[in-house]
């Protein structure tokens, strides 16, 4: 049995478990995708976002829609690895939607794209520039596990 789903309360169903059993599980309000959201969640669009997995691991990337697509109240810009118990919302204010994954609750903290194959796999290097005008290069180097390094409280290593 697969025990990934989206975890969707709403006042006249309830709570209810959608299950993700697809490579590819597209959400939005366009008839005939996965998981479809009625033309009364104006913020969310006709084809909003998609949750692909790789290697058992859960990767949700906007499908460029007009409001964004959020993790934990944070605006994803590409794709984002998911972990249990992280929150979807589809545009501000749209619908929340929680994803569960209790048997994968240890997966990758982070991934690599467009690596051969379109595999995930970790760099042993990551550099990252922040800053205005003069761009503030930080060089973390990992040996097993991937650090998350940017400007949130969440981040292992915090950018101030």
């Amino acid at each position: 049995m697969n025990d990934v789903y989206l975890e969707f309360e709403n006042q006249h169903d309830g709570l209810q478990h959608i299950p993700i059993v697809k490579d590819s599980t597209r959400l939005g309000r366009e008839p005939g995708l996965d998981v479809v959201f009625g033309a009364t969640a104006a913020n969310v669009s006709r084809r909003h976002a998609e949750i692909r997995r790789q290697d058992n691991v859960y990767i949700l990337v906007d499908l460029g829609s007009f409001n964004g697509t959020f993790i934990n109240g944070r605006r994803i810009a590409n794709g984002e690895i998911l972990h249990d118990g992280d929150v979807i919302q589809l545009g501000p204010g749209g619908p929340n939607l929680r994803f569960r994954a209790p048997a994968n609750a240890d997966s990758l903290r982070t991934a690599h794209f467009g690596s051969p194959g379109g595999r995930l796999a970790q760099p042993r290097h990551q550099t990252i520039f922040a800053g205005d005008d003069s761009a503030q290069e930080i060089d973390h180097v990992v040996d097993e596990v991937m650090d998350i390094t940017g400007l949130s409280e969440r981040c292992d290593v915090p950018i101030s």
